[in-house]
């Protein structure tokens, strides 16, 4: 059964790598910003969600309990600060 994965990171890059890996699963929606992700959100399945989205800064706390309504919410980021994965699990995310 395909599931449709939502991607939202602000590097074009890592949408193509996205976009590569998890094709094999379904339908690979991309976003480079919350407000173009929040326009995306039908039948999504699963969402990837990068830490730090340079111009969201300020919203990712509030972002995330909105995602999960939609769907579970895998945080990625290549941040390798301990306190991350702390941060997300506080905010519910599926995982890290």
């Amino acid at each position: 059964m395909n599931k449709t994965i939502l991607v939202i990171d602000d590097d074009e890059l890592m949408l193509a790598f996205y976009r590569s890996v998890l094709a094999e699963f379904g339908a690979v929606k991309m976003a480079l910003s919350l407000d173009e992700a929040k326009r995306q959100m039908d039948g999504v399945d699963l969402i990837l969600l990068d830490f730090y989205l340079e111009d969201d800064k300020e919203l990712f706390q509030e972002i995330v309990p909105e995602l999960r309504k939609e769907a579970p919410v895998l945080l990625c980021s290549g941040v390798q600060d301990e306190r991350v994965s702390g941060i997300g699990a506080a905010l519910g995310v599926a995982g890290y």
